[in-house]
């Protein structure tokens, strides 16, 4: 259980701190398709504006979304990888519960569910717990994965839509 409380803590962190990401970069991308200042960070994640040269702006967009992508996609293995390994830590938790039931009942010789109870109440906590734990894990994951996808599309449709401005 201790071991799934300390991934749950991570949990609300790792949401936490990309949601602040996010909700920052989508800001300050808005800023930036209306033609407003953006800020140091925003500026130094996404090169703007473009070079004037066809050559060197599409290599300089490439890099601007690789580079945002690798800023949005920072701590997103966190996510992945609770969702991924607390069933298991649950798993664990509900074995270990079980073999303390199996223990209780040969030390007390065929004892009722007395002595069974509170060993298989730990383990269906500890199932469960697991279960939360990557269930919201994938779910913000998945929440985040999609919301970068959609920030790359505004970066790659401003750019297209900066480049065909260029010849009026």
């Amino acid at each position: 259980m201790v071991l799934l409380l300390a991934a749950s803590v991570l949990l609300v962190a790792a949401v936490g701190e990309r949601w602040y990401v996010f909700a920052r970069f989508v800001g300050q991308l808005g800023r930036a398709e209306s033609g407003e200042p953006v800020n140091e960070w925003f500026a130094a994640t996404v090169h703007l504006p473009l070079p004037s040269d066809t050559a060197r702006a599409e290599s300089a967009h490439e890099a601007n979304v690789m580079r945002a992508a690798s800023f949005l996609r920072a701590r997103l293995t966190i996510l992945a990888t609770l969702g991924a390994l607390s069933p298991f830590i649950g798993l664990f938790g509900t074995v270990v519960g079980i073999m303390h039931s199996f223990h209780a009942v040969a030390r007390h010789k065929g004892a009722g569910i007395e002595v069974v109870g509170a060993g298989i109440a730990e383990a269906l906590i500890c199932t469960a717990a697991g279960l939360a734990v990557a269930v919201l894990a994938v779910l913000a994951y998945n929440i985040f994965n999609s919301q970068m996808r959609r920030v790359l599309d505004r970066l790659d449709l401003g750019y297209l839509s900066l480049r065909a401005g260029e010849g009026d």
